[in-house]
């Protein structure tokens, strides 16, 4: 119905609205349906923001439909999109988008993809914060809470030491974020 008496340029965002309500309910099918919608009519009218928020989310979706596989089919288009992208919100997505990438990597197999995407996404995430969502807490308890699920315990504890070392490398996340560190250590 909002679609009908909206214009064109409001479009994705309502499909996004939609596909976050569908996530809502639990219909991951259906999200992920309307999502694929929100893209194709971002693309059609030139929104590149809403087709980057959407494709995040889509990312975020695999994981929900176990497709760890296409971690690769995403880092390449997450590379094309980004780099169309300015701004803290491209940023933002960027962040998220590597941590997901890095979440789908590690439970492919890829242990090494996966630890650059969480060095390179965690810190932007870190950095540009602002709300929930996409907080570095927020973003490292959904990590941890999948990964626990997935992951021998031998190997969520290297991943702990690497990227603790890691974070420990960069005194300013340590001095604004040390509780990331406590997590680390626990996995």
């Amino acid at each position: 119905m909002a679609l009908e008496h909206s214009p064109i340029t409001m479009h994705p965002s309502i499909l996004h609205s939609q596909a976050m309500t569908c996530l809502e309910r639990h219909d991951i099918e259906g999200a992920y349906r309307t999502l694929e919608r929100c893209r194709e009519m971002s693309q059609q009218i030139g929104d590149g923001f809403n087709d980057y928020k959407s494709f995040t989310d889509m990312v975020e979706l695999a994981w929900d439909r176990d497709e760890f596989a296409r971690w690769r089919e995403f880092a390449d288009e997450h590379q094309r999109l980004y780099a169309q992208r300015e701004g803290p919100d491209a940023l933002r997505l960027r962040g998220s988008c590597l941590r997901k990438i890095g979440d789908l990597a590690i439970c492919d197999g890829e242990y090494d993809v996966a630890l650059e995407a969480y060095k390179h996404g965690l810190p932007i995430v870190a950095e540009y914060e602002v709300h929930g969502r996409y907080t570095i807490r927020s973003q490292i308890r959904q990590t941890d809470s999948r990964l626990r699920k997935r992951l021998p315990g031998k190997l969520l504890h290297r991943l702990g030491k690497d990227l603790s070392r890691f974070w420990q490398e960069r005194p300013e996340l340590v001095a604004k974020y040390p509780e990331v560190l406590l997590l680390l250590s626990r996995w």
